[in-house]
C-alpha cells in the first residue's frame, strides 16, 4: 500500500469493495508503468546501435603509416 501513499489503518477501514477497487486501479497503475518502461528500453536498444558506432569510433587506430626514407 505504500505505492499508493495510503496508511494500512486507513484502508483497514475500507469496505472490501473499495479495497478492491484500489488494488484494481493500482494493477492497471503498475501494468502502464511497465509498458512505459518496456518501450523505453525498445528506445534505449534503437541507441545502442549509435553507441557502438561511437565506441568504435573512439577506439579507431589509424594505420601504421611510414613516410618514405629519401636518403
Amino acid at each position: 500500500m505504500i505505492q499508493a501513499n495510503q496508511q494500512t489503518t486507513t484502508i483497514d477501514t475500507w469496505p472490501y469493495y473499495e479495497f478492491e477497487d484500489f488494488i484494481n486501479l493500482l494493477n492497471k497503475r503498475n501494468e502502464e508503468e511497465r509498458k512505459y518502461q518496456e518501450d523505453a528500453e525498445k528506445k534505449q536498444n534503437n541507441n545502442s546501435q549509435y553507441n557502438n558506432m561511437l565506441k568504435s569510433a573512439q577506439n579507431f587506430k589509424p594505420p601504421n603509416f611510414k613516410p618514405p626514407n629519401f636518403k
